[in-house]
């Protein structure tokens, strides 16, 4: 399972824009028993101690991003514009037996997801760009075309393994 938050604030104004966000995400997947024969037992030679094994995995991702914009017009109507973003934020990775206090009886999806996020502990700074282009087409449409994450942004801690920000091309026809 896997989810997030996130909460925007931003200005836009002629050729210029900033935000600022914050994000925590997670993911939450069932490790594999340790015992490989562990699914194939019948029923009464599980124990308690079985059971204990299993464990679900956390990936927790938490940061505030901020953002700053500019366009300019660089040919009559085409347009060219660049985001620079800074990510400042914690990620961590963990494992929790079945039988912890997270999986009680109540418990719901949000409650695990939440765990993850707020349970992270290796701090990261990264910056991203991203770039685009604008141009009309006549009087009625305009086609844009964006290349998000340009130069293969990636996360990165001194004892957490990399994540990698997807490059992007977007583009649209309005």
């Amino acid at each position: 399972m896997f989810g997030f938050t996130k909460s925007v604030l931003g200005y836009s104004g002629g050729s210029y824009g900033f935000g600022l966000s914050y994000v925590n995400s997670a993911i939450v997947n069932p490790e594999s028993p340790i015992d490989p024969d562990f699914f194939n037992r019948n029923p009464e030679e599980i124990t308690n101690a079985d059971i204990a094994q299993l464990q679900m995995s956390f990936l927790g991702l938490k940061y505030t991003k901020y953002s700053l914009s500019y366009a300019m017009e660089v040919y009559r109507s085409v347009s060219f514009g660049v985001s620079l973003h800074y990510l400042n934020g914690k990620v961590t990775q963990f494992n929790r037996s079945i039988l912890d206090d997270v999986f009680t009886a109540g418990s719901d999806t949000k409650d695990y997801l939440e765990h993850g996020w707020k349970n992270t502990e290796e701090k990261f700074n990264q910056f991203v760009i991203d770039i685009g282009l604008n141009m009309d087409l006549g009087r009625y449409f305009r086609i844009g075309v964006a290349y998000r994450n340009v130069g293969s942004a990636k996360i990165k801690t001194d004892t957490f393994p990399t994540i990698e920000l997807p490059k992007r091309i977007i583009a649209g026809l309005a």
